[in-house]
């Protein structure tokens, strides 16, 4: 990638440059930073006060435009943990930003957070301490939900039966809290770098995980997740219905792409035809429901749509996500007391 700077401290110089006495950090804590200067001092400062001390830290920025870059150098400059920033002049997107970030880790395990999340002091310890004392290739924690303002939102957790194999095939979803994601380097090792197709790098990561050596799921919170309404996710939830099926469109692509990567890991693990199946089953699925909700769109009529979306259960459960916001909660309860024996 071009227009970019790599920058780092003399701490982080003396563990990687030191041949006679191997004094590399056990963790690798990437930080993804993108225009977040109101909340990235607080999230570094987070990973400065992790009680776990062998950790070295790899900061990527993707071309902020505001002064998120001016505070990631200064605290490089200031941080007695080995430290260094990958700095670009553009954004390249989320896989290749990451890859690059782990292109330089050279630890036993990587944790990752977004730059506006924040950290509680026992997270890495408590990690370490799980995933060391298993088999488990990653490990997970509950949230502490906030608003962009710091405030209390709720706390909450994701169910271990959600972790297994089986239910990730049947659903078609990885339910992971990717702000608390660890997990051992062989995850990279063995399966490579993320491919650069992707929107993001959880599922990707938790699928692997969940397929070799499964995941840990620690129910206390670990971390503070900023939940922003600009976000992607926020956006999604306040558009009218016509331009909710447009972002769907949209993101299906990158939903193929993430179950084809599943297809990959499911060949290299050498898993049974069955699973290979349901992987296949899946991307004709989301193929199929693109093409159903372009057809929804050509026939601009409300009645028209409403009637389409009732047919079948893909339809029916998109419908769903659309009426669960609050200004539509009510709606919801409707749609959902008239399909209760169908929709799931």
């Amino acid at each position: 990638m071009n227009g970019l700077k790599i920058i780092r401290n003399k701490v982080y110089d003396s563990c990687h440059n030191n041949k006679e006495n191997d004094g590399k950090p056990l963790v690798s804590f990437i930080v993804l930073s993108f225009n977040n200067a109101r909340y990235i001092e607080e999230c570094l400062q987070s990973i400065e006060n992790q009680s776990f001390k062998s950790i070295e830290i790899i900061i990527a920025d993707d071309g902020s435009s505001d002064s998120s870059v001016q505070i990631i150098q200064s605290f490089i400059e200031q941080t007695p943990r080995p430290a260094m920033a990958i700095l670009s002049s553009r954004n390249n997107g989320i896989s290749k930003i990451y890859n690059l970030c782990l292109s330089y880790c050279s630890s036993a395990y990587i944790a990752h957070i977004a730059s506006d999340d924040i950290n509680f002091p026992e997270r890495i310890s408590k990690q370490y301490e799980l995933l060391h004392n298993s088999d488990a290739s990653m490990c997970i924690g509950g949230l502490t939900l906030i608003d962009e303002n710091g405030k209390y939102i709720k706390t909450g957790s994701i169910a271990r039966k959600f972790q297994a194999l089986e239910s990730v095939l049947s659903s078609g979803i990885v339910q992971v809290t990717s702000p608390t994601m660890m997990y051992r380097s062989d995850l990279v090792s063995i399966f490579g770098y993320l491919p650069e197709n992707l929107a993001n790098e959880d599922e990707a990561l938790g699928f692997r995980a969940i397929a070799h050596g499964g995941i840990i799921v620690y129910d206390k919170p670990l971390v503070k997740y900023r939940k922003h309404l600009s976000s992607i996710s926020g956006k999604q939830q306040i558009y009218n219905l016509k331009k909710y099926i447009e972002w769907l469109i949209d993101n299906i692509p990158f939903q193929i792409a993430n179950k084809v990567h599943w297809a990959s890991v499911l060949d290299i693990i050498k898993a049974d035809n069955k699973s290979k199946s349901r992987v296949s089953e899946l991307i004709d699925v989301l193929h199929r429901t693109r093409l159903d909700l372009v057809y929804v769109l050509r026939n601009n009529s409300n009645l028209t749509v409403f009637l389409i979306m009732l047919t079948t259960k893909t339809r029916r459960k998109i419908l769903l996500n659309y009426l669960k916001n609050p200004a539509r909660s009510f709606l919801y309860k409707i749609y959902k007391s008239i399909n209760q024996f169908t929709i799931m």
